[in-house]
């Protein structure tokens, strides 16, 4: 992380890595047409915030326990609006 933004192509990778634990048929090139996808009418910082909630609760940072109890164990990820949505 450089400043706090995370490059595109290694936020596809954290996707890449997460989704395949689960799924083994996922390939690279889903996640970056998934991106792609995403893109196209959201920001790359919203994005960026869900990978990062995720990757918490995931404990990748170490702290995912503590994420979780003052969660109430729950594992939904409410995104913030993008910038563009506020004020609509």
């Amino acid at each position: 992380v450089n400043g706090g933004v995370i490059a595109l192509g290694d936020l596809a990778k954290c996707l890449y890595v997460g989704l395949a634990a689960y799924d083994k048929k996922v390939t690279i090139q889903h996640v970056y047409n998934w991106m792609d996808e995403w893109l196209l009418d959201n920001s790359s910082e919203s994005l960026q915030t869900l990978v990062i909630i995720a990757l918490s609760k995931a404990g990748v940072f170490g702290f995912a326990r503590k994420v979780l109890e003052s969660e109430n164990n729950t594992l939904e990820i409410e995104a913030p609006p993008d910038d563009e949505e506020v004020g609509k």
